[in-house]
Formats: C-alpha cells, sequence, structure tokens
C-alpha cells in the first residue's frame, strides 16, 4: 500500500493556468498476451466522452504471480475548467483515458501519448476552420481554445494505460496503490492513504524526516536557509534512487560493433533525474558518502548492486546503460561501454566510512562487518582490474584509457585539460591518486574484517604508490602537482577555435618540462589522496594554491582551474573553471585528516 501525491501550483499567484495531467502505468518487457494487463474499471472497449465521477480506478494484473494492483486516481482538491467552442471540443470536467497494447515500449510515454493526441487535435482544429467557414458573426472570429484529449478507448490485453485531467490551477490529486484479489480491493485502505487522512500522515513523515535530518546531519549551527537547502538537496539524492533494468551495449577497444549483453539489473542513485537518469560509477561513491550517514543498511544494499556489476576479469562499466529507455537518453556515439575504460574507483569512499562505523561499534556494526568481508572478493577484483589495464610506463602509477585530445571521460573530468595529444608515455597523477586511496581502503577494510597479514600487503602496496606519486608528479618550477605528459604521436597537432569562429591548426608543442603545466584540480588530489607529508613545503605550496584568487580561490569554493590559465572558461567550459562540490567535499575531507 503507497500513495503518490500531485500538487500543483502557479508559478505566478495571477496566472489562471489550464493544464492537462497524464498519469500512466505500463507493464515492462515484451510480454506474452497471458502475462498481465491493465485495464479502467467498468470500462470495455470505447467510453464516448471520457469517465464522470471522482474516482478513477485503474486495474493491472502482473505477470508470473507478481499480483495484482489497483491504482485510485482521487482528487482532493482539483477543478476543471470550463471551455466552450465546437462540437468536437471535449469536455474538460470528465477523465480522459487510452488502453493499448505496446509491446513493452510503455517507457516512451510521451511518443504513445502524443500520438494519441495528435488526432484529437486534428479533429478539433478542423472543426473550428468548418465553423468559422459557416457562421457570418463577428464574436466567431474570436480564438476557439484546442484541448487534445486521449481517444477514451481501451484495447483487449492493453500493457499500457493512461488517464488525462484537465485542471486549473493549483490542484493536488492522490494516486493510491493498493493490492487487489480479483476485482476486489480494500477500501478501507485507500480512505487511510488519500485526502485527509494522507495529509496527516505525510506532516507526521516530515515532522519525522526534520527529526532525523537534524539528529544524523547536526545542523544546528547552520541558518534556517540553509538547513532548508540541505533538505532539499537531500531529498532529491533519495529520490533519484531507482531501480534499474535491462540489457547494455559492450565493446573492447577499437571494436566497430558492440555486443549486447543480457538483462541485468541495478539499484542506485542518480546524478541527475532528468538529464542523466541511470547509474555512473564514480558519481555513486559520492552519493553513497551521504546516504551511508542516514541508512547503512541502504548504501549496503546498493553497494552490493553495483560490485555485482562486476565482470569476471573485474570490470565495472562507468555507466550503467540499461535497456531501450535508457539508451534514449544517451548519444549513440556514448551507448556501448568500452571494457578497457575505467572510472574512479569511488566506491571505496563510502566503503571506507563504514569501516569507521564499525570501529565506533554501535548495534549495525556486526552488519557492516559481515558485509565487509562478503565483498573483499569483488574489490580484490576489481582493483586487480586497473592493475591490469590502466597501469603506465612507470612503475606503481597509472594512466587512464580512451582519452582524445579535448576529453578524458574516465577520468570524471571530462574536459579538463591534460596532454595535448594522448599517448602511450602519460602519466595522470588524479588516476595514481585514485589508486592510493583504493588500497589504502583495502588495508583498512581488512584490518576491519581481522585480516591483518594482508592488510599488511595493501599498506605496502599503498606505500610505493605514494612514494612514486611524490617523485614523478610534482613541478618545482611551477611548485604543484601536474599529469606527466609523454611524448607527442607522429605529426600531431592541435586546434584552436579563434574568438570569430575560424579554427587555427597549429603543431603540438609539449613542455620541455614533461609535465602538463595547468593549474587546477589535478593540482590537489595528491593532498586529497592523503599523499602530501604535513611539514612539506609541498603542502604549503598546495594550500597557497588553493587560498589564490587569481588561481583557484572564489567566493562559491575551489575552481576547477586557475582563471589566470588561458584555458579558463573555454570550450565546453565544464571542468575548466567551475566549481565542483564532490572535488571541493574531498579537499575540505582532506584538510580535516
Amino acid at each position: 500500500h503507497y500513495t503518490m501525491r500531485v500538487e500543483a501550483q502557479p508559478i505566478q499567484s495571477s496566472t489562471n493556468s489550464i493544464l492537462s495531467l497524464y498519469f500512466y502505468l505500463a507493464l515492462a518487457g515484451p510480454l506474452p498476451e497471458s502475462n498481465g494487463e491493465l485495464s479502467i474499471k467498468g470500462v470495455s472497449g470505447k467510453r464516448k466522452g471520457g469517465l464522470e465521477g471522482e474516482d478513477v480506478t485503474i486495474l493491472g494484473s502482473q505477470p508470473e504471480g507478481a499480483g495484482s494492483i489497483a491504482v485510485i486516481v482521487r482528487d482532493v482538491n482539483a477543478k476543471a475548467p470550463s471551455v466552450t467552442g465546437t462540437k468536437k471540443t471535449p469536455d474538460t470536467t470528465a477523465t480522459h483515458f487510452s488502453g493499448m497494447r505496446v509491446g513493452g515500449e510503455g517507457w516512451n510515454a510521451k511518443k504513445l501519448i502524443q500520438s494519441v493526441l495528435q488526432r484529437s487535435m486534428s479533429e478539433q482544429i478542423e472543426a473550428i476552420q468548418t465553423q468559422k467557414a459557416k457562421s457570418k458573426k463577428k464574436s466567431d472570429d474570436e480564438a476557439i481554445p484546442v484541448i487534445p484529449v486521449l481517444s477514451n478507448e481501451i484495447a483487449k490485453q492493453s500493457d499500457f494505460v493512461v488517464v488525462q485531467r484537465v485542471l486549473t490551477l493549483p490542484f493536488t490529486i492522490d494516486f493510491v496503490f493498493v493490492p487487489r484479489n480479483g476485482a476486489k480491493f480494500d477500501k478501507s485502505a485507500v480512505e487511510n492513504l488519500s485526502k485527509t487522512a494522507l495529509s496527516s500522515k505525510i506532516k507526521t513523515a516530515e515532522t519525522t524526516f526534520e527529526n532525523q535530518f537534524a539528529s544524523v546531519f547536526d545542523h544546528r549551527t547552520y541558518s534556517r536557509e540553509d538547513r532548508l537547502a540541505a533538505q532539499a538537496a537531500f531529498s532529491n539524492l533519495i529520490g533519484g534512487i531507482g531501480y534499474f533494468w535491462g540489457d547494455s551495449l559492450e565493446k573492447t577497444g577499437d571494436q566497430k560493433h558492440p555486443v549486447v549483453v543480457p538483462e541485468t539489473q541495478l539499484l542506485s542513485a542518480v546524478p541527475s533525474r532528468p538529464f542523466f537518469p541511470r547509474g555512473f560509477l564514480w558519481d555513486e561513491g559520492f552519493h553513497q558518502i551521504i546516504l551511508q550517514q542516514w541508512s547503512p543498511d541502504l548504501t549496503m544494499e546498493i553497494l552490493d548492486s553495483w560490485l555485482s556489476k562486476i565482470a569476471p576479469n573485474g570490470w565495472i562499466a562507468r555507466e550503467q546503460i540499461l535497456g531501450e529507455e535508457a539508451r534514449s537518453k544517451v548519444p549513440e556515439q556514448f551507448q556501448a561501454q568500452n571494457r578497457l575504460y575505467a572510472n574512479p574507483p569511488t566506491l571505496f569512499l563510502p566503503l571506507l566510512r563504514l569501516c569507521e562505523r564499525v570501529s565506533r561499534g554501535g548495534e549495525d556494526a556486526s552488519r557492516i562487518r559481515t558485509f565487509l568481508e562478503t565483498q573483499l572478493p569483488r574489490l580484490r577484483k576489481w582493483y586487480g582490474w586497473y592493475n591490469t589495464t590502466q597501469t603506465s610506463i612507470a612503475p606503481h602509477l597509472y594512466r587512464w584509457r580512451g582519452r582524445d585530445a579535448d576529453h578524458t571521460l574516465t577520468s570524471g573530468l571530462d574536459d579538463y585539460p591534460r596532454a595535448a595529444r594522448p599517448n602511450d608515455h602519460e602519466i595522470h597523477v588524479d588516476l595514481s591518486s585514485w589508486m592510493a586511496v583504493a588500497s589504502d581502503a583495502m588495508a583498512k577494510i581488512l584490518t576491519t574484517v581481522g585480516q591483518s597479514s594482508e592488510a599488511q600487503l595493501w599498506s605496502t602496496e599503498s606505500a610505493n604508490i605514494r612514494k612514486a606519486i611524490l617523485e614523478t608528479f610534482w613541478n618545482p618550477d611551477m611548485n604543484c602537482f601536474q599529469d606527466r605528459c609523454g611524448t607527442p604521436p607522429p605529426d600531431a597537432f592541435d586546434v584552436i577555435v579563434q574568438a570569430n569562429g575560424q579554427e587555427k591548426r597549429i603543431p603540438v608543442q609539449f613542455p620541455k618540462s614533461g609535465f602538463v603545466e595547468h593549474r587546477g584540480y589535478l593540482n590537489l588530489f595528491p593532498l586529497i589522496a592523503g599523499v602530501i607529508d604535513p611539514q612539506s613545503i609541498q603542502l604549503k605550496h598546495t594550500l597557497d594554491l588553493i587560498e589564490n584568487p587569481n588561481h583557484l580561490w572564489s567566493p562559491a569554493g575551489i575552481r576547477s582551474m586557475s582563471r589566470s590559465d588561458p584555458l579558463f572558461g573555454s570550450g565546453e567550459n565544464y571542468w575548466r573553471g567551475p566549481v565542483w562540490i564532490n572535488v571541493n567535499f574531498l579537499v575540505l575531507s582532506a584538510l580535516k585528516n
């Protein structure tokens, strides 16, 4: 039993807005006819004019014994507009609907609904034109509204049903989901989960949430405005958690045609519901740093889901693009995930926090310890994949694969500048730092579960990486850590787009120093990884870089690139100046430690 409440308010109180609200249900997958059906109670075939009355009930039978449901659409505070026009102008007080068999294409609801509305729109426009052609009244020259509505018809064995309400703002509508047995369902549960009863439960839930939020995040020293912003951001993070299922596309290296990998599942938060509604590997580590404070059990469930995606060779796809719906949001050239391409192993960050929870004791310590021990085989395999595929020419140091002249998407820092042209001799300070974090985390996890002998081996691995970082990436001329640029490929050239839009091609010139001479987030990764000795001159120079307003410091936080860099704010300007909260968090954490 659960309810979804939809409330709508006009952006401007003076606006007298009319809108259509569409609510749809779909059965997933290309199901055979015996495996499920959606219908509307009391409707068979076509119903002229739509449905009258307050409640509309959608009935669903799910496949393979998954049970049957009823979804009751209930007005809480809703008013339909009064509209006059032609004989084809629809009754706006009715609930309109359509049901069709779409063979698992219900995810493409917008296209399906628009195809039905287009017919209604065409009929109304034709009727308006006919009426105006016949009438000689001046009043008939006034605009007649066109309000497209659904077909009010249910096909047999529909696996996609949508209902439409035409409403004036503001309005409130409840959608109540309850199980059913045959045609019967618990009507008392519907009353208990809607209207006034639901308003009371929402108020109680809000109070519970606010109390738990205050307890978990201890925001007493912050202003009310900041607390509300934090609650909204956290609520959006939780609201973005979803269950994803479907097939995916994979390839290896320069393989021309990707292979289709059978359906798998994932429980994950998402970076952005409207723009990136899918799991991203490096984003998820940051999500779970926050979520484990709220619910370590939910974090463990999500981490288990992600780590279950490890391939036999230890690879995890950096984007989890599962099914046609997910692929519809991704340009075709980015849909296939490459088995040689990595992403920052940020899942180790929440795993480290879980270790800290165990060290503090508490009722969840035993569950967390068991979880960590269970995940160790997967984590060893995952780390081993980096050591097999992402190593560089230098011992104990690493290089991102899959980049081009303008982007290193695998790093998460998409357009942050690297060597002028990709080459096999590059060495990347951020990936090397991530591997120091990962080896430290392995040592910490093993210590937490009582496997101290193996933990020591991982501590030695970490020490080797840290020593190599300090010896390799410090540029004494610019007093910061930087990538090593390697050597330019033969006949390489840069393309620089001038301000007037003209392209000028100039030869690549790699710095004689051997470093990629930019100031920005990359310089900070040894600090983030805890590699820098607190007493060293390297720390002083790094802090000077951070607090210098001509370089990284800004009123909003640390910039991703120095404002004095020639590339500052150029191109896509994604990681070439904007302030990113996740890296600011990592820097603050490192300074605190």
